[in-house]
């Protein structure tokens, strides 16, 4: 359009035409009109006229028609202020030089395609639920002032200390499954481990633990070796963790801790950062216990178990029933009763002629599977202590009691039960001296025991 300039000389450069723009520094021009668009036969950037730009297209990219939105850059770029084929070579990344648009052009970059995007740059659009691209120094993946984003309260985490005391004769404790399971607890705790060489260890160990700062001793084993931790960590700081291993686990599953070794130490690593809760123990004796004690038949049964550690590792729960039904028909004394039990200083606080006393601190009494015999149905840990005794060991006597601590729970109000419940202390006295037992585990024989609550003096993570 308009009028032709003069001809050029002889052997002098044919003046630039549309296809021949110099490169000026700044941002590309946008594409001419459809009338100035050279053939589009043969090689595409090429032809007569030479070179030239392509729409939105940096000088050194490959010279090729795209459709308009091949050249918008990505939003996280325009945010960033970076452009595709910057400086550097094809396809890098760079800072946009700020400068005027090349000399010659007749249109100008739009604003959005120079960095500048008035619907993301608007105020508070960063912040919106459905913002494409987070603002500069923000994580997409966290709002701000959610826990772990922008303006959350971080406080600083230390590392508890955590000894593993593991029991290598439970009955569900293997060397691999040891490992597993020492490897995880590692990955969140600094840990420390240590295997009981005979019974009594586990108070020792968790007692030295206490002393020397651990934060968590966690027991590896069955109800027995929960009782000689806990016994250890009476009146200390430290905290007791239980990884069940045995057969029953009473106490684990009455605080809903899982039964499996490896699902339980999942459940412990979930709530690693919790804060213990202070539980109340039972005492017998110079002895804690966390479930139960028993004075009579049902320490006679823990006894006899004891004695055949193989086939009670072997046998499992059956171990007990079968034990149970050879001490109760030829192992223990039903004829003549020999206990004697009180609760306090009245006349009608007092019962003899019986033949065994179980106090509990929390129920069930234990589990055959999955099933739970609940002697003390109301026992709680939360509460003091409740206690069952028996004035009758006949065949028909016991089969009910049992039946119904299976099912209901209501044997309370049976004839020959006597049941006290929310006490703080339990005097048992007997004639000649009876067998004991605290959590499953035989303490000997005695004449005269005191059962007395003793609260809040253990730390419980769960």
């Amino acid at each position: 359009m308009g009028c032709p300039g003069p001809p050029a000389a002889p052997g002098a450069e044919p003046p630039a035409g549309v296809g021949d723009q110099p490169a000026h520094p700044g941002p590309p021009t946008l594409a001419y009109g459809r009338r100035d668009r050279p053939s589009l036969r043969g090689d595409r950037g090429g032809g007569t006229r030479g070179a030239r730009l392509g729409p939105r297209l940096q000088p050194d990219l490959p010279r090729r028609w795209s459709r308009p939105r091949g050249a918008l850059l990505p939003r996280a770029d325009r945010i960033r202020g970076r452009g595709i084929g910057g400086a550097g070579r094809s396809g890098e990344r760079g800072p946009i030089a700020e400068a005027a648009p090349s000399q010659g052009a007749t249109d100008a970059s739009p604003a959005v395609l120079q960095g500048h995007d008035a619907e993301r740059h608007r105020r508070g659009a960063g912040d919106l639920a459905d913002a494409r691209v987070a603002a500069p120094g923000q994580d997409a993946r966290v709002p701000p002032g959610s826990p772990g984003g922008p303006g959350a309260r971080r406080g600083r985490l230390t590392v508890r200390r955590l000894l593993l005391v593991s029991n290598t004769n439970a009955h569900r404790v293997t060397a691999y499954g040891r490992d597993v399971i020492a490897r995880a607890l590692a990955a969140e705790f600094k840990l420390d481990e240590v295997q009981t060489a005979r019974p009594g260890d586990a108070i020792d160990l968790a007692r030295e633990a206490a002393l020397d700062g651990i934060d968590v001793v966690a027991a590896l084993g069955g109800d027995g070796t929960v009782n000689e931790v806990a016994n250890g960590l009476v009146g200390s700081d430290a905290a007791l963790a239980i990884v069940p291993a045995g057969m029953a686990n009473v106490f684990a599953r009455s605080l809903g801790i899982p039964a499996d070794p490896v699902e339980a130490t999942g459940w412990l690593l979930e709530h690693a950062r919790d804060a213990p809760r202070q539980v109340s123990l039972g005492r017998a004796g110079d002895r804690y216990f966390l479930v139960s004690c028993g004075v009579g038949f049902d320490a006679a049964i823990v006894r006899e178990v004891e004695r055949r550690q193989l086939l009670k590792r072997r046998a499992g729960d059956w171990f007990f029933v079968w034990t149970g039904l050879r001490v109760f028909f030829r192992g223990y004394d039903r004829r003549r009763p020999h206990l004697s039990l009180s609760w306090g200083p009245a006349e009608d606080e007092h019962r003899d002629g019986l033949f065994l006393a179980i106090v509990q601190n929390t129920s069930p009494y234990t589990f055959l599977r999955s099933r739970a015999l609940r002697l003390c149905p109301d026992a709680e840990l939360e509460a003091g202590l409740d206690c069952m005794a028996l004035d009758s060991l006949k065949t028909r006597v016991a089969l009910r009691v049992v039946g119904s601590a299976f099912r209901s729970g209501r044997h309370e109000r049976f004839r020959h039960v006597t049941y006290v419940p929310d006490r703080r202390r339990f005097e048992v006295s007997s004639q000649p001296p009876l067998p004991v037992q605290v959590d499953g585990e035989y303490i000997g024989e005695h004449e005269l025991l005191v059962i007395e609550s003793a609260p809040s003096v253990l730390n419980v993570l769960y």
